[in-house]
């Protein structure tokens, strides 16, 4: 059974099947780097044999570094989303990833898939 999640601050942001951590405001608004809020990206892969479509949509105006997040817990860089880019790949149920400012490194999105449902993932 696929669980749904709609975050009502960031009203472009809908994913089916994943667990979902976004900031809610611009990470570095006012703030220093060093300052800025940012979310976990504190997860590891478990073993999947659910194979899943995934696509990554950045809808923000900065570019984007999507990470998957390997069995020790490490960030594995896959690519780097330019304002209004998508990348379109499989991934496996259980696996996390994670979205970083390519400029700053702040992340920004961590999700876990958690259904073998296509996913679509709007970066904020």
């Amino acid at each position: 059974m696929s669980r749904q999640f709609l975050l009502p601050i960031i009203s472009s942001l809908f994913v089916v099947g994943c667990n979902v951590s976004p900031i809610t405001t611009d990470p570095l608004a006012g703030q220093s780097k060093e300052d800025a809020p940012s979310v976990s990206c504190k997860l590891t892969s478990v073993d999947g044999d659910q194979e899943v479509p995934i696509e990554f949509i950045n809808s923000s105006n900065r570019t984007v570094a999507i990470y998957w997040l390997d069995y020790e817990g490490e960030e594995v860089f896959y690519r780097a989303l330019r304002s209004r880019e998508s990348y379109e790949l499989q991934t496996y149920v259980t696996h996390p990833w994670c979205m970083r400012d390519a400029e700053t490194g702040v992340s920004i999105l961590a999700v876990t898939v958690e259904s073998a449902e296509p996913q679509v993932i709007r970066i904020p």
